[in-house]
């Protein structure tokens, strides 16, 4: 019996957040666009800041057999821009 009690007050708490959710809607669909943009451009951020380490990896493996400096200048800006994107 008390089972049942706690799974009834599970439910009406999960339908109590979905009736506050489809209250608060209206108002947020104007912002929605903007919203989906965020969650875009902070997961291109973070997909950004794992690569980083990669590439640096890759361009130092690469530097080790190349060893010019145009190799290196290369590098640098390519890192540089990587970093500018992540911001």
């Amino acid at each position: 019996m008390q089972g049942q009690k706690k799974a009834f007050r599970g439910i009406m708490k999960q339908a109590k957040t979905v009736a506050t959710l489809l209250r608060i809607f209206p108002y947020a669909k104007k912002a929605l666009p903007r919203i989906s943009l965020g969650i875009v451009a902070a997961l291109a951020a973070h997909g950004f800041a794992l690569a980083i380490p990669q590439v640096l990896r890759d361009l130092i493996n690469d530097l080790e057999s190349v060893r010019t400096l145009d190799a290196l200048y290369f590098s640098v800006i390519l890192v540089l821009i990587m970093g500018i994107f992540e911001a």
